[in-house]
Formats: C-alpha cells, sequence, structure tokens
C-alpha cells in the first residue's frame, strides 16, 4: 500500500509527501492521448441562446462556491498569480503528462502561467485512501486547510471519493497580481489600526461601495484522487479534470449537474466508453469567463459579466 513518507510539494505550507510505491498507478493511467474531435460534439446544447445560457447560469449558481459573503456579496475566486501546478503519486512520465495538460489549458483560458521553476499553488496528488490522507494532513500540515470550519473538513473526510478537493481562500487587494515567477500569493487582509485594509503588504481605502477593494483569491489548490478510481482514465483526461476542478472553486458535493459531456463528470461514470474523452467547449468557456470578468465585483456582478461572454461566445458559434 502506498503512504506518505516525505515531503514533496515546495510550497509555504510544506504541504504533501511522497508515495512509496507507483505500481497500481502505471496500470491505471495510459500514455497521453490526444483529444478527438468527437469528444466535443455533443457540448453545448442545441436550443436558443437564452435558454443556453440558463443552463451554464446554473452551473455557476449550483457548482461555483462564492466567498465572503455568499452568491450575492461575495466572489468567486480565482487564482490572483499565476498557477504553478505540481503533480505527484504517479509515475514519473505521468507526473509530467497530467502538470503539461494543466498549463496548456490554463493558456488556453487565458490563465496566467508561472515559468517550469516556481513555488506550486496547485497540487495534484495520487493516494491510496483519501480520508487517511487528509487525516495525516490535519495532524501534520493543518495550515492546508486554514480556511476550511471544522465541520467542513470532517465532511470532506466524510466524502466516498475518490476524488477529495479544497481550496485556501486568501483575501487580496483588487491590485494584487502576485508574484510572475513564483506564483506566490498575498497575505491574509486585516484590519489596520486606521481603518485601512492591509494586504500583502499593500494598502487600499475602504471608501467605493461601487466596486471591490479586496478580492477573494484561491491562495492553493488540493487535489488528492485516490488509485481505486484511475482505472481506464487516461493522463489528458486527468489533466483536463484537474485543470477545472482546480482553477474554479467548486463545491464539494453539489446537486446540481455539470454541463452535459463536461469533463467534470469523469468520476460520474463507471464504464470508461461513457466518459468525457477531453475537456469540452462549455468547460472551456466557463473557466475562460471567470478568469476574464473584472476582479473586482461582487459574485452577482461576476456572474453576470460571465454570462455576458459566454453569450457572445455562443453567438460566434452558432
Amino acid at each position: 500500500m502506498l503512504k506518505f513518507e516525505k515531503t514533496i510539494l515546495k510550497t509555504s505550507a510544506t504541504l504533501l509527501v511522497s508515495l512509496a510505491s507507483i505500481s497500481s498507478i502505471e496500470a491505471a493511467i495510459v500514455a497521453h492521448n490526444q483529444a478527438s474531435d468527437e469528444s466535443n460534439t455533443s457540448e453545448i446544447i442545441v436550443v436558443g441562446k437564452k435558454k443556453q445560457t440558463e443552463v451554464f447560469k446554473e452551473v455557476i449558481v449550483g457548482q461555483f462556491n462564492a466567498s465572503g459573503g455568499g452568491r450575492q456579496d461575495g466572489q468567486y475566486a480565482r487564482f490572483a498569480s499565476p498557477i504553478c501546478p505540481s503533480v505527484a503519486g504517479f509515475s514519473e512520465r505521468h507526473n509530467t503528462e497530467v502538470e503539461t495538460r494543466i498549463r496548456e489549458i490554463a493558456v488556453h483560458a487565458g490563465i496566467r502561467v508561472a515559468p517550469l521553476d516556481c513555488m506550486a499553488n496547485l497540487s495534484v496528488v495520487a493516494v491510496e485512501n483519501g480520508p487517511k490522507a487528509i487525516r495525516e494532513l490535519r495532524q501534520k500540515r493543518r495550515g492546508v486547510f486554514a480556511s476550511m470550519r471544522s465541520f467542513e473538513r470532517d465532511k470532506l473526510m466524510a466524502s466516498d471519493g475518490p476524488v477529495y478537493s479544497w481550496k485556501t481562500i486568501r483575501t487580496l487587494s483588487a491590485e494584487f497580481k502576485g508574484d510572475a515567477k513564483f506564483g506566490r500569493v498575498g497575505l491574509t487582509a486585516g484590519i489596520g489600526s486606521n481603518g485601512m485594509i492591509e494586504v500583502g503588504g499593500q494598502r487600499t481605502h475602504t471608501k467605493s461601495k461601487l466596486l471591490q477593494t479586496t478580492v477573494e483569491g484561491i491562495g492553493h489548490s488540493y487535489l488528492l484522487i485516490e488509485n481505486s478510481g484511475l482505472s481506464g482514465i487516461t493522463a489528458s483526461q486527468l489533466g483536463d479534470y484537474a485543470a477545472m476542478m482546480s482553477l474554479i472553486d467548486m463545491k464539494a458535493s453539489s446537486k446540481a449537474p455539470p454541463m452535459p459531456g463536461s469533463i467534470l463528470t469523469l468520476f460520474n461514470d463507471k464504464e470508461s466508453e461513457d466518459r468525457p474523452k477531453t475537456i469540452s467547449s462549455s468547460d472551456l468557456f466557463l473557466l475562460s469567463a471567470l478568469y476574464k470578468a473584472p476582479r473586482n465585483l461582487k459574485a452577482a456582478g461576476q456572474r453576470s459579466a460571465m454570462l455576458h461572454m459566454i453569450g457572445k461566445r455562443l453567438e460566434k458559434e452558432q
């Protein structure tokens, strides 16, 4: 069985640990497959534009987490710094393939990507037992769960798997853009004695009611996947899934169904032939719209801007 043995990710949280064996993964993940054109044929529902945007709205409301105030006054968090993925627990080749695929998806969606010699802020790790891995992290690296309340951590451990995903969220200055080389994020905001918000060494006045002076940013994304769920999944599929789950703060459990053909259904279908072969255009619409929407809007404003952009894209597709 695989066990945590040593630290493997160079992060400020000094997070995760190596896995002693990868033989079961070699059989579970096959070589990177070229995405076929056929996989995109069922991505967009062939109905009117208004109906399509309503489906996208349901997905955003039902599956996106709104941090710091709910789906009206909160914000849909995203990476403020360039992303720096780190993948572990598979073979060295498959680690590289999944990491490369995440970078490719991010570039395609217009998301900034850090150079290869960066400090990781997006971790994908294969584990033998998800709850056990989380339990060990709670004991040894409590800061990894800093953005979660106790009952949320308990709920994460009690989930069925094989996927366990969570984020650390940071409150940042609206002007903060991170370190382009290392993918670092600023410090959590605090209120100074002079009534100004201090974020990552920056200060900003809080009088304006029209625009947010701070934003909710993803500091680090964590994705653990149990070996038992990897059978029949390619490195390309896993990279696409990891990109969507990591770059968007998705709800751990949601009754709202994803878009038809979404890569987010990868672990929903037990029969490998029914699984999506690659990320869908609908997935990319959502991802791109989130990161292109004005960063200093509240969730309701972000949602409106995202749906406007998606509507424009849909018009071009038809």
